[in-house]
């Protein structure tokens, strides 16, 4: 019986989700893993486990061949590396006009602005 719930290939999740599945898990692998051979065992038996799930080899080779390589620079990166994309990869927060916020709040709720001291104050 397959008792590991992997998606399986006919659910409606995007696509992206399974590859991300196969990448984070080889990857984790890879990680934990203090010898190559225990690791070339685990993602032996999640590509197995995947099969029995019902998903092809045609469409998970290549997939286990691209989180191989993705490992594979991911683990040989410097920290320093690891660091720059991290800044690069970092978004602007986004910031609230809290006086706009505070005009549209009082017009249509001047009774709780009230009880705010006249300043309504904005949930982050």
């Amino acid at each position: 019986m397959n008792l590991y719930l992997y998606l399986p290939p006919t659910s409606s999740h995007p696509k992206g989700i399974g590859t991300g599945l196969i990448f984070g898990q080889v990857l984790r692998y890879r990680c934990l893993s203090t010898h190559q051979c225990d690791a070339d065992k685990k993602i032996r038996e999640f590509y197995q486990r995947l099969l029995a799930r019902g998903h092809s080899p045609d469409t998970l080779s290549p997939l286990f061949l691209k989180a191989e390589r993705n490992a594979k620079a991911y683990l040989t990166r410097s920290h320093k590396d690891h660091e720059a994309l991290k800044k690069a990869r970092q978004r602007t927060p986004l910031t609230r006009c809290s006086s706009i916020c505070d005009t549209i709040l009082m017009t249509h709720l001047p009774n709780k602005s009230k009880a705010y001291g006249g300043r309504m104050q904005l949930i982050q």
